[in-house]
């Protein structure tokens, strides 16, 4: 008998160990919806109130442990487990009238898809809000193009509505990704053969106006010196008398040698009339 009972209890501690690595750490922000998990994943096991109790308490942290110290001090002889379920949804479930608080003013679409917002909406009502008041609800949070859409499916039922908005909802991002693809790999377009040509006859013109500004420098620098030799010029043309050879200019009539043009001898004559 003693080798049937400890056979027993081998098998009960490693199914125990078993559960405990397929349990989650216990979630505060979705106690009840942990709980369901928890009480699936035991559903087949013949657990004693006791190890559920057990199992319970080894997936709480330091905090959740100090909202249930008196029942793990003084414990109940019987209904532990839902003695402690009871205490750790008391403590972190939101009340009805903050989750439809939350329901009626705080729920947006974000980036989550049409039919996840309908879960959570669902939850935050607790099966407390009419389908026909949900469906209104949910539809207001949805893109006015999807709205616009589902307006006219009126006898549809909910979750085909969710199904149809997903789709249109994931046809809508993939437009959207494509066109910020596009955009974002716009390059500016090659110059045609004619723009080409244009840029460069605009290229040489400026070459052109470069050269002919710089042309009218070096002509201003010259000017005054041509204007000086133009002047001289102009005088001696004016005035031929005046031109006398280098050799009468030196040595007047004594000179041996003459250089034409020379009026030398023109104006020796006049002074001799005279």
């Amino acid at each position: 008998m003693e080798s049937e009972h400890s056979g027993t209890q081998r098998e009960q501690d490693i199914e125990l160990v078993s559960i405990k690595s397929r349990l989650p750490q216990f979630c505060r922000d979705k106690p009840r919806l942990w709980f369901a998990q928890f009480e699936t994943i035991t559903a087949n096991q013949k657990l004693s109130d006791e190890a559920k109790f057990g199992l319970v308490v080894a997936q709480l942290d330091k905090m959740d442990i100090e909202q249930i110290g008196d029942i793990i001090l003084s414990p109940a002889n019987t209904g532990r487990y839902e003695a402690l379920k009871k205490r750790l949804l008391s403590v972190y479930e939101e009340s009805e009238n903050k989750q439809l608080q939350k329901l009626l003013n705080e729920v947006e679409l974000g980036d989550q898809r049409p039919s996840q917002l309908l879960r959570r909406m669902r939850d935050l009502g607790r099966d407390k809000i009419p389908e026909d008041t949900l469906r209104m609800l949910w539809i207001s949070h949805l893109p006015p193009a999807t709205r616009a859409v589902l307006a006219v499916r009126e006898e549809s039922k909910l979750d085909s509505l969710a199904a149809m908005a997903d789709k249109m909802d994931e046809h809508t991002k993939e437009i959207q990704s494509v066109c910020s693809c596009s955009h974002g790999s716009v390059t500016s377009p090659k110059p045609t053969s004619s723009n080409e040509r244009i840029i460069e006859m605009i290229e040489s013109l400026t070459k052109e106006v470069n050269e002919l500004k710089m042309e009218r420098a070096r002509g201003n620098y010259r000017q005054p010196y041509t204007h000086r030799r133009r002047s001289r010029s102009r005088s001696r043309s004016a005035n031929p008398e005046s031109a006398v050879c280098y050799f009468h200019r030196k040595f007047g009539k004594d000179a041996f040698k003459c250089r034409k043009p020379c009026n030398f001898a023109k104006k020796t004559g006049q002074r001799q009339e005279n």
